[in-house]
C-alpha cells in the first residue's frame, strides 16, 4: 500500500511539473497570440515613424526580450544598454558564391528596443525601402495578423490581401535594386542566402545559413516570397492580388471597347 501511495505522489509531482512547463510555454504563445491580434488592428496598436531609420513603435508592448531571442532562435549579434534601455541588433550577412561579390553592402540589420524588458520599437535600415514602397512593408506586417500558425512545425503562412486593387506589387528589377544580386537563379526563382552574425561567429564558430526565395510570374512580378528570417519558414502569397488586378484590367479593357465601338 505504501508503494501505491508513493506512485500516486510521484504521478502528482510529474503532473505538477508538466503543468508548470505548459504554463511557461503557454504564456509565450499567449503573448504571440496577443501580438497577432494587435497586428490585425495595426493602426490601433502600432505607430510608424520616419527618421534616420524606419521604425515601428508598439503602443502597448507585449513581447519580452527573451521572447525575441526565442523567436529569432539565437542571441543577438550585438547587445547594447543606453540610458537603462536594452537594445538587440540582429545582423544578417549576405552570402555570395565562391569568387563573386558586389560593391555595395547589402547586409541587413534590425534593431529591437525594449522598455522595462518589453519590445517597444523595431528599427529597420532605410536603404531597403529606397525601392520598396513603405505601404508594402506595413502590408506584410499586417498580413501576420491574419496568418495561419502551425505551432508544432513552427510554420507561419499568410496571404497578402490588399485593401485596394491598385496596390503595387514589386517586380524583379525592384527586388534586384533592393537586395542586390541573388545567390542563385533558377528560371523565375531567385534565392538569396544570409548568415546570422552572432557573438560566437566572431570566435570562428560556424553560423547557420538562412535563405529567402522569391518567385516571379511570367511578367516579372513578385508572386511568392518564402524566408526563414524568423526562425521558421514564413510564406507570403501575392497571386490572389495579381489575379484580381488582371481581372480588373480585363474588365476595364472590355468596358473601353464597349463604350467606343468601331464604326
Amino acid at each position: 500500500m505504501g508503494s501505491a501511495v508513493m506512485k500516486a505522489k510521484t504521478a502528482l509531482l510529474v503532473l505538477l511539473l508538466a503543468g508548470i512547463c505548459l504554463t511557461v510555454s503557454g504564456c509565450f504563445y499567449l503573448r504571440l497570440q496577443q501580438v497577432k491580434c494587435q497586428l490585425s488592428r495595426f493602426d490601433d496598436y502600432y505607430q510608424v515613424r520616419e527618421g534616420e531609420r524606419f521604425s515601428i513603435v508598439a503602443k502597448k508592448p507585449v513581447l519580452l526580450s527573451a521572447d525575441v531571442i526565442r523567436i529569432m532562435e539565437t542571441a543577438p549579434s550585438r547587445t547594447r544598454i543606453k540610458d537603462q534601455r536594452l537594445s538587440f541588433d540582429y545582423t544578417l550577412e549576405k552570402q555570395y558564391p565562391p569568387g563573386q561579390t558586389e560593391p555595395n553592402n547589402y547586409d541587413i540589420t534590425t534593431t529591437f528596443r525594449f522598455d522595462a524588458d518589453k519590445l517597444s520599437e523595431v528599427l529597420i535600415d532605410r536603404r531597403f525601402f529606397a525601392t520598396m514602397p513603405k505601404w508594402m512593408f506595413i502590408a506584410l506586417v499586417k498580413a501576420f495578423g491574419n496568418s495561419q500558425v502551425d505551432l508544432r512545425n513552427r510554420r507561419l503562412s499568410a496571404s497578402h490581401h490588399s485593401e485596394s486593387p491598385d496596390t503595387h506589387v514589386p517586380d524583379v528589377n525592384e527586388v534586384l535594386l533592393l537586395l542586390g544580386k541573388p545567390y542563385a537563379e533558377d528560371g523565375n526563382t531567385f534565392t538569396y542566402k544570409y548568415r546570422r552574425v552572432t557573438p560566437q561567429s566572431a570566435e570562428g564558430r560556424s553560423r547557420d545559413c538562412l535563405s529567402a526565395v522569391f518567385t516571379f510570374d511570367g511578367q516579372g512580378r513578385l508572386a511568392k516570397c518564402r524566408s526563414e528570417f524568423l526562425g521558421g519558414p514564413v510564406e507570403l502569397d501575392f497571386t490572389p492580388l495579381l489575379r484580381l488586378q488582371e481581372q480588373l484590367s480585363a474588365t476595364d479593357s472590355n468596358f473601353i471597347k464597349t463604350s467606343n465601338p468601331q464604326r
